[in-house]
């Protein structure tokens, strides 16, 4: 299900959000319940997966250095160094959200 995602999803946003899907599916395997803590530690290892895997380390401020590669932006290579990369401004506003639920 998760390649069909990325696959159908070649967007910044698409590949940050398989990768967090990724990372919370490794943290919660073979389980069939999970209570409210088990969500959060499997949303804490989807965020840590990402940052893992994307250098996402520096936030979406950081993607203003990087090429595209992905998405729509990919079609502009060298000319998005120095933009600030929607997708990943995007993934930042959905992660936020689920960290607030997740405290609530």
């Amino acid at each position: 299900m998760l390649r069909v995602f990325y696959e159908t999803a070649p967007s910044t946003l698409g590949t940050i959000s398989s990768m967090f899907l990724m990372g919370m599916a490794k943290s919660i395997k073979g389980k069939t319940d999970a209570d409210l803590a088990q969500i959060v530690d499997a949303l804490d290892a989807g965020l840590f997966f990402v940052m893992e895997k994307a250098g996402a380390k520096q936030g979406s401020e950081a993607t203003k250095k990087m090429k595209s590669v992905h998405g729509r932006a990919a079609y502009y290579a060298e000319k998005s160094i120095g933009v600030l990369d929607g997708g990943s401004v995007a993934g930042r506003l959905v992660f936020e959200s689920l960290a607030r639920w997740a405290k609530e």
